[in-house]
């Protein structure tokens, strides 16, 4: 499979939000968008997501093929989305959560699907 970093969709939020299936491309990215990227020894697990301190940015890294490991990190990378708008996770929001989290698992499952299909 290649390593890519995209940018994903998070329209109508204003965040920039990275995915990436490589361990190298995340620390790369994640040193671009934090002032103190945090020493985080990656190598060891299946996916994390870290973020900027306003949470308006951030780069989701999935480094196995398991989907619950995908839902599992988006679900983080959703409550971002919300903190960096100001928008409480409630009863309230659940259609606006289940629809980001949504698009950015059509979008990273495309993109993991492309990944693995160009090195077939």
């Amino acid at each position: 499979m290649r390593k890519v970093l995209v940018k994903l969709d998070s329209h109508p939020y204003f965040t920039d939000v990275w995915f990436t299936n490589s361990r190298s491309l995340y620390a790369q990215q994640v040193s671009k968008i934090r002032q103190d990227p945090a020493a985080l020894d990656v190598d060891d697990l299946a996916g994390v997501v870290s973020s900027n301190d306003s949470r308006s940015q951030m780069v989701v890294g999935i480094f196995v093929g398991d989907s619950y490991v995908l839902v599992h990190e988006l679900s983080h990378a959703v409550i971002n989305v919300f903190h960096a708008i100001g928008m409480d996770v409630n009863t309230w929001t659940t259609e606006a959560f289940a629809y980001l989290m949504e698009s950015f698992y059509r979008q990273c499952t495309g993109h993991l699907n492309a990944w693995s299909v160009s090195d077939a």
